[in-house]
């Protein structure tokens, strides 16, 4: 009865280590998941400020995409004069897009947004994000 117990312990323990090997990934929203299996994605938009000041450009304006389940994963660009912008080479996944820029000493943001992009999308979004006063946005909603 004795040496059955060490016997039991060891195939107890063979299997709890052969059970914890790491498996090459094979998501491709996974990170670690060889280029080859992973297509990116892009994203094109255009910021819309209500009633913008004469003279004014949308260049004081940085657009960041953070990667919602990999937070290290974070993109950014500057905004065009006309307010254009895109993200090409973005990993796949869920994005929150993370507007803000001062105009008139004033802080303006983009309310809370979120976009999905798929293995090899390229997203071109016709409504365009609207920047408000950061005083105008509920807190919940600030980045």
């Amino acid at each position: 009865m004795r040496a059955a117990r060490p016997l039991a312990l060891a195939l107890a323990l063979a299997a709890l280590v052969s059970g914890c090997a790491r498996l090459d990934p094979s998501n491709p929203y996974d990170p670690d998941t060889p280029a080859q299996e992973r297509q990116p994605a892009s994203l094109q938009g255009r910021l819309l400020m209500v009633n913008e000041p004469s003279g004014f450009s949308y260049e004081v304006f940085d657009v960041t995409l953070r990667n919602e389940e990999f937070s290290d994963f974070e993109y950014l660009v500057p905004v065009s004069l006309d307010g254009t912008f895109e993200f090409e080479g973005v990993l796949p996944g869920r994005y929150t897009v993370l507007v803000e820029g001062r105009v008139g000493g004033e802080r303006y943001v983009l309310p809370r947004t979120e976009v999905m992009l798929y293995t090899g999308e390229r997203l071109a979004y016709r409504t365009p994000f609207v920047v408000k006063p950061a005083a105008q946005v509920p807190f919940t909603d600030l980045p």
